[in-house]
């Protein structure tokens, strides 16, 4: 019969054993978890608790020839190498690679281990819902997935934000990059645009209950029916102030000083708007 000491040492033993089978087995959810801690609340204690280090990134700026003209993008590669590549397609933001936000998400998925590409696209950045974007995230993926040193298996993964989200679903099931794709994720996009269109006038919801919708999605829909809203003769000047009123919002997570000089300059713009056309910038402001 073994002595207590013994079993104490094999009961020990066995049970960090045990502890350490299960974090091996557990260890892709683990890096899953702290990887989404650290996008929604990197203060969070429960990400302290997790064994979980990000890799250094080193990045390059490239250009992305499509059928509507060249992109620019940039690559985030952790230091420690990788095998899989994710393509990364912003929402509707005039801040380019540079939106400390885009560039927040794009270097912590690449420090969990993978190498990403940033890609904001022209229309999305002057605030323009265009067939072009999503041509452009076709090429874009095609381009990069004939590119072994970007996408050594010539696959990709897909994530789309915002507006962004559901032109990516569309650009990633046309028959040219099929095959070239791993995934799709679409972070806060919409499934269905007319439903999408109808929530962001109305604020209703499918089940008839009511929630306000941000302006942002309302004054791109104005954005794009200006010619349609007002007299020829007022187009122009109300598409200015409302772009004003965009880059004022855009500028608000990049310079906070030039945010606060476009919201007022969209504010006296629309003081000189004749009518409709003021009561229809009035409304973007409140």
């Amino acid at each position: 019969m073994p002595a207590p000491g013994t079993r104490w040492r094999v009961a020990l033993a066995s049970i960090a054993a045990a502890v350490g089978l299960a974090l091996w087995l557990a260890w892709p959810d683990v890096r899953s978890a702290a990887l989404l801690l650290d996008l929604a609340d990197p203060a969070s204690r429960v990400r302290a608790l997790l064994p979980v280090g990000v890799d250094a990134v080193r990045t390059s700026d490239l250009t992305i020839p499509t059928r509507h003209g060249d992109v620019v993008a940039r690559v985030y590669v952790p230091v420690s190498g990788s095998s899989r590549t994710i393509v990364v397609f912003p929402g509707v933001h005039a801040g380019g690679v540079d939106e400390p936000r885009l560039a927040a998400l794009t270097r912590r998925v690449a420090g969990a281990g993978a190498t990403v590409v940033a890609v904001p696209l022209p229309d999305l950045r002057a605030y323009r819902i265009t067939p072009h974007s999503t041509d452009q995230m076709e090429d874009t993926v095609a381009w990069l997935t004939s590119r072994r040193d970007l996408a050594p298996h010539g696959r990709v993964g897909v994530i789309g934000v915002s507006f962004a989200g559901g032109l990516a679903l569309v650009a990633a099931g046309r028959p040219s990059v099929r095959g070239r794709v791993s995934a799709v994720v679409s972070l806060g996009g919409h499934g269905d645009l007319p439903r999408a269109m109808a929530y962001a006038c109305t604020g209703r919801l499918p089940d008839g209950t009511v929630r306000p919708p941000h302006d942002y999605g309302a004054v791109l829909l104005l954005r794009a029916a200006v010619p349609r809203v007002v007299p020829p003769e007022q187009a122009s000047a109300l598409e200015r102030a409302v772009v004003t009123y965009l880059d004022a919002s855009s500028y608000s997570s990049l310079d906070a000083a030039r945010s606060s000089e476009l919201f007022a300059s969209a504010r006296a713009q629309e003081d000189a708007l004749p009518e409709p056309a003021r009561t229809l910038m009035h409304l973007v402001k409140k």
